[in-house]
């Protein structure tokens, strides 16, 4: 930026002006002239050229006219268009507004990356769409069958479907996860009446629910005898590892107790594990949430090394519950996709 341009607008306008999230950028009425631009209106409306540093060089489509017209009018003028960073269509809302006083020669140009508002209007078409073809009136379904929908979906969920309609995918920078399977559990099937043995997952089940509920976690889905469970959502809390390894325990205790009265004996392997992970409606046909990730992922990988009735925990969960539970190390392993991981028994 040149001296003449520095000086027309004060350090601290330059200050604010660049710390600004949106694109801004500030330009001179009489020729379009850009006196300041912020980083991210260079990034998202780079000069590509020569001559390129006024506001209608930049935006192809301004009418220039148009827009004092209306800025003469007191009123701002909105449109909206699309910019390209790093070769990607990005939408913007563009607002000009004409500056009070002694400023009034100049206008503030603002743009709003809109690209998540348009998102979410699609999935809702989508999802609109999808519903009218079948004839569903999701509300009343809902209604009707909120018991059953409830123990398909999590709670949120239902509520976000009622409400808007769509479910927006969420990332989740520190999500705990739990994986747990019964070992050999397709071998054991297959010799036993299949009713008995259904009705018996049942009843593990249902129980493990209620200990979900009642550990502020829930399900959310069961592959055969595999059951995976993550804190409440949307938002899971600072107290999400020790709810998770509270519950696990839970569950120990409920299947020892229940092989000391049964004369089936069910043998379970416990993985828990945090990290990233996201949470998204998926499938079209069905109405399906799922969680997927490093978290789920690396949950899956210490369920599968951990020994019969043991519980396998990582280090960042270890050390986000050490001050409340007993463990011991298990052991240094190389994880495939995960590399060198320390990991340890939960004990109480």
């Amino acid at each position: 930026m040149d001296s003449g341009k520095r000086d027309e607008i004060g350090e601290n306008a330059r200050f604010l002006l660049e710390g600004l999230q949106n694109a801004v950028a500030l330009v001179r009425l009489c020729d379009w002239a850009i006196v300041f631009e912020n980083e991210r209106f260079r990034s998202w409306l780079p000069a590509t050229g020569e001559n390129m540093n006024t506001l209608v060089s930049r935006i192809g489509e301004l009418d220039g006219a148009a827009v004092k017209t209306c800025l003469d009018g007191g009123d701002s003028y909105r449109f909206e268009m699309l910019a390209r960073e790093e070769s990607r269509p990005k939408p913007l809302q563009v607002v000009i507004r004409r500056l009070p006083g002694p400023w009034a020669a100049h206008a503030i140009v603002e743009c709003i990356d809109i690209s998540r508002q348009r998102e979410l209007g699609h999935m809702m078409e989508s999802y609109s769409e999808i519903f009218e073809r079948a004839h569903i009136d999701l509300s009343e379904k809902l209604r009707v069958g909120e018991k059953q929908i409830g123990n398909m979906l999590p709670g949120f969920v239902r509520r976000e479907l009622e409400n808007q309609g769509v479910v927006a995918p969420r990332r989740f920078e520190r999500l705990t996860t739990l994986i747990l399977d019964f070992v050999d559990f397709t071998t054991t099937t297959m010799s036993q009446d299949l009713a008995h043995v259904v009705m018996m997952l049942n009843d593990i089940y249902t129980a493990f629910d209620r200990i979900a509920e009642m550990s502020g976690c829930e399900r959310i889905k069961t592959i055969g005898d595999a059951w995976l469970a993550v804190p409440a959502l949307p938002v899971p809390d600072d107290r999400q590892a020790s709810k998770m390894a509270r519950m696990a325990l839970r569950m120990r205790d409920y299947i020892k107790g229940r092989n000391r009265t049964h004369p089936e004996q069910w043998v379970y392997r416990i993985g828990i594990a945090t990290g990233p992970a996201i949470g998204a409606m998926v499938g079209s046909q069905r109405l399906a949430y799922d969680v997927f990730g490093p978290s789920v992922n690396l949950a899956s990988r210490l369920e599968a090394l951990a020994d019969p009735m043991q519980i396998l925990v990582c280090e960042k969960t270890r050390a986000l519950t050490e001050a409340e539970f007993s463990f011991g190390k298990w052991g240094e392993v190389e994880i495939k996709g995960f590399g060198s991981q320390v990991i340890h028994e939960l004990f109480d």
